[in-house]
C-alpha cells in the first residue's frame, strides 16, 4: 500500500510539472510571489478569472507539499524562480496596470503630477487609486531606474504640462509680499520655514509646493522665482528697507509720549528706551526693539525724521559732549586717513561694530 501511495504521489508531481511547462507564459502573467499563490488564483478569488484546471493543480500542490522529496522541492524552487516575481515587483505591476487602465479618468483631473492626482477626493473614494497613492508614497524612494523611467513616461501621458500650481504659488507670494518681507529672511525657503508660515494655509501650500517642485522648475520659472526673491529677501536682512507702516507706528508712539520721554532727560532716544520706565511700557518696549533691530536699514528720509524727533525729545549733556570731543581728538588721525566725506560715511564703512563712532555719529547728528 505505501508503495502504491508513493507511485500516485510521483505521478501527480509529474502531472504538476507538465502543467507548469504547458502554461508557463499565462502563469508568469499572474505576477504572484510564490507558486501556491499563482495556482490559487484558479479559484477566481480577488478579481481573478476562474480556471478549473489551475485550481485542480492547486489542490494537488497542497496535497504534495507535505510529502515532497528534496529533489522535488528543488524543482519547485526552480519553477518559482521562473514564474514568480518579488512582492515589490508584483505591487509595482499592479500599480502600473491600474494607472494604465484609468489613464483617461486621471487626465480629466487636470493635475500636474500623479501625486496631485491621488490627493483628490475623487481618488480617495476609489479603492484602486487609494492603493496607488499609498504605494507611491511608501515605495517611490526605492524604485529601480527602470521603474522610475516607466513612472515618468506615464506621468507625462497623464499629467498636464501647464503650471497651474506654479501660478498659484506666485500669486500667493506676490499677494503676501509685505508680510514675507517683515520676516527678515534671506531666502523664500527660509520665509516658508517660519512658525508664521506654518500656521497659514496659503503659505503652507507654498512651502510644500516649493519643496516638492524646486528641483524641476523650468528656466523661466526659476527666473520668475529669482525676481520674487530679490523683491522680498536680501542677502543681509539689515539691507532691506524698513516697511513704512512699522516706522510710522514708531514715530506716532514717540510723538504721543514726547513729554514723558523729555522728563527722562536723556541725550538720545536709545538712552530713553533703555530706562526701567520705558521697559515697563509696552509701546516704548516696541520702540526700543524696533530701533535696535531696524536702525541700520532706515532710508535717508527715515533717518532725517529720527533726527528731528531726537532734537525735540532729548537734551545735550556735558559728559556726552566731552566724550564726543575726546573721541574726535583721539581718533582724528585715524578718521582723516579714511578720506571719506563725513562721519556717517566713515561709520558706514566699518564692518565691525564701533561703539565710539556710533556715539559720535548719533551725538553729532543730534547737535546739527
Amino acid at each position: 500500500m505505501p508503495v502504491c501511495c508513493c507511485a500516485m504521489a510521483g505521478a501527480s508531481f509529474t502531472d504538476l510539472i507538465a502543467f507548469l511547462q504547458r502554461e508557463e507564459e499565462s502563469l508568469k502573467a499572474v505576477a504572484k510571489s510564490d507558486l501556491k499563490s499563482i495556482l490559487r488564483t484558479g479559484a477566481g478569488t480577488k478579481g481573478n478569472t476562474a480556471d478549473p484546471e489551475r485550481f485542480h493543480f492547486y489542490k494537488i500542490y497542497c496535497q504534495l507539499a507535505k510529502t515532497l522529496t528534496e529533489d522535488q522541492r528543488n524543482e519547485i524552487a526552480r519553477w518559482e524562480d521562473k514564474l514568480c516575481t518579488q512582492q515589490e515587483d508584483a505591487e509595482f505591476r499592479k500599480f502600473f496596470n491600474i494607472l494604465e487602465t484609468r489613464k483617461d479618468e486621471l487626465q480629466k483631473l487636470g493635475k500636474s503630477s500623479l501625486e496631485a492626482c491621488f490627493n483628490t477626493q475623487h481618488s480617495k473614494r476609489n479603492k484602486d487609486l487609494t492603493f496607488c497613492a499609498n504605494f507611491l508614497k511608501r515605495q517611490k524612494a526605492s524604485f529601480s531606474p527602470e521603474q522610475k523611467q516607466q513612472l515618468l513616461s506615464l506621468e507625462t501621458e497623464i499629467c498636464h504640462e501647464d503650471d497651474v500650481d506654479f501660478r498659484k504659488f506666485v500669486g500667493i507670494v506676490q499677494e503676501r509680499k509685505d508680510e514675507l518681507q517683515k520676516l527678515g529672511k534671506s531666502s523664500l525657503e527660509a520665509c516658508f520655514n517660519t512658525q508664521h508660515s506654518k500656521r497659514n494655509k496659503d503659505l503652507k501650500f507654498c512651502s510644500n509646493f516649493f519643496q516638492r517642485k524646486k528641483a524641476s522648475f523650468s528656466p523661466e520659472q526659476e527666473q520668475q522665482l529669482l525676481s520674487l526673491e530679490r523683491e522680498i529677501c536680501a542677502e543681509d536682512a539689515a539691507l532691506r528697507p524698513v516697511p513704512d507702516v512699522d516706522f510710522r507706528k514708531f514715530v506716532e508712539i514717540v510723538q504721543k509720549l514726547k513729554d514723558e520721554l523729555q522728563k527722562l532727560s536723556k541725550s538720545s532716544l536709545e538712552a530713553c528706551f533703555n530706562t526701567q520706565h520705558s521697559k515697563s511700557n509696552k509701546d516704548l518696549t516696541f520702540c526700543a526693539n524696533f530701533l535696535k533691530r531696524q536702525k541700520a536699514s532706515f532710508s535717508p528720509e527715515q533717518e532725517q525724521q529720527l533726527l528731528s524727533l531726537e532734537r525735540e525729545v532729548c537734551v545735550v549733556h556735558l559728559d556726552d559732549f566731552r566724550r564726543f570731543t575726546t573721541t574726535l581728538q583721539t581718533r582724528g588721525q585715524e578718521l582723516a586717513q579714511t578720506r571719506l566725506p563725513d562721519l556717517h560715511a566713515i561709520f558706514s564703512s566699518r564692518r565691525k561694530k564701533d561703539q565710539d563712532l556710533e556715539f559720535v555719529v548719533c551725538f553729532g547728528s543730534a547737535m546739527l
